[in-house]
């Protein structure tokens, strides 16, 4: 694989804090001793794992990203060392597709699963591969578009558990109902933030590497890369191909031009998976994504020279801002209650049908523009049917007193 000036600007990447990482020189993607001795150790930890008395299958949380590249191809590796007859677990590979990732990003992926699954073809290996994805009454648009929920922000997160937490959630506790315990390795490193290696520390036991889910009591956790620094990530990649043959350039080049990382496969709902999409840091992940201001791995991308990408910001830019004017709200919410703060006032509810119907249109005109489906039809059903209920409702509470009720919102909400 070439070294050329791609890892110089990777590892000059932003810090999680807005600043620049110290400048690097080609030696920085040369491994040290110190570097083979850890990876030799982490091989070690995860072929030691596999032979312990803890039960059950693995599951692997792979995003796609750097980090849970780097430990698939271990536990990849790990395997085809071994012999037929000690394949005693099952490995489920398991990603996730929200419906809305950006699309270079989940182009790569499919195409990283689809290489990954002839290889494991190939060597008869114990794996099965899972691509998770929101129940088609659970989207994105089905929710904003059919429910009416305002674009997502810091106070109200709603997309990360209905698109990313429930879909991998209800799978591990299939697996785990399954097997009567399973494995979750995940490619969580202590040094990414403070945030997480304090989540790693408190969810971890005397054993170090491994820990207990939050939320599920039949699911361990496993960090077998939890020691390795970013520098120590990218070495790996720089310097070793793929288990079936192929470099890591195009990721490596993925995050160059998305200045950032990945949005990681998140599940649960803890601090275990913190920090998530949209926080501290440009992460590429949902081109819907509206928990940052400025998407600025969307706009690395299209200034590197994908154009085509070029109309998902523009409506990103159109739906933050459509969505922000309160004549666009409901003053109720969706049981038809009006929520009131404290001082009285009341507290904007779902976006109006007229706003929900301006959204749909304005997202069908994008997939005329890009040639491309960006809703199902069966969320196009879905959608319908809930419009429909809605409209029963909103007819029993009347126009009038939803009019009164709007202005009184839009005075309240104004004068804060």
């Amino acid at each position: 694989m070439q070294k050329e000036n791609i890892h110089v600007d990777l590892l000059q990447q932003s810090s999680p804090s807005g600043g620049q990482r110290a400048s690097s020189s080609l030696s920085d993607t040369e491994l040290t001793v110190s570097d083979t001795e850890l990876f030799a150790r982490i091989h070690s930890l995860i072929n030691d794992a596999w032979f312990s008395d803890i039960p059950g299958d693995w599951v692997v949380a792979f995003s796609g990203g750097k980090d849970s590249t780097l430990l698939l191809d271990m536990v990849l590796r790990m395997l085809v060392s071994l012999k037929p007859e000690d394949y005693t677990r099952i490995v489920h590979v398991v990603s996730n597709d929200t419906l809305v990732e950006s699309p270079l990003i989940v182009d790569y992926l499919y195409k990283f699963i689809n290489l990954l699954n002839i290889y494991v073809q190939e060597k008869s290996l114990p794996i099965e591969i899972k691509i998770t994805k929101p129940e088609p009454g659970n989207t994105f648009w089905v929710n904003m578009i059919g429910r009416g929920y305002p674009p997502p922000s810091k106070m109200f997160r709603w997309c990360t558990e209905k698109l990313k937490i429930m879909p991998t959630t209800q799978y591990l506790r299939k697996q785990a109902l399954q097997s009567g315990q399973v494995t979750i390795l995940l490619g969580t490193r202590v040094s990414e933030s403070n945030l997480r290696a304090q989540s790693i520390r408190k969810h971890a036991d005397v054993s170090h590497y491994f820990g207990n889910h939050p939320e599920i009591n039949n699911v361990k956790t496993f960090f077998p890369i939890r020691d390795l620094s970013d520098a120590q990530v990218w070495k790996y990649l720089f310097n070793n191909r793929s288990p079936w043959g192929t470099s890591y350039s195009e990721l490596i080049r993925l995050y160059k031009e998305a200045r950032g990382g990945e949005c990681p496969l998140v599940v649960d709902k803890s601090s275990l998976s913190e920090p998530s999409c949209g926080e501290r840091s440009p992460r590429f992940g949902c081109w819907t994504c509206t928990l940052v201001k400025q998407d600025r791995s969307l706009d690395g991308l299209i200034q590197y020279g994908h154009d085509e990408l070029g109309p998902y910001a523009e409506f990103r830019e159109w739906l933050i801002n459509f969505t922000s004017i309160l004549e666009n709200r409901l003053p109720y919410g969706r049981n038809g209650g009006v929520r009131k703060r404290r001082d009285g006032t009341i507290v904007p509810g779902p976006l109006t049908l007229s706003a929900r119907r301006t959204i749909l249109r304005r997202l069908q005109d994008l997939e005329l523009r890009l040639g491309k489906k960006l809703i199902s039809d069966v969320e196009l059903r879905v959608i319908k049917d809930i419009w429909r209920a809605d409209e029963h409702m909103y007819n029993f509470i009347g126009e009038n007193a939803t009019r009164a009720l709007q202005k009184q919102m839009v005075s309240d909400n104004n004068e804060a």
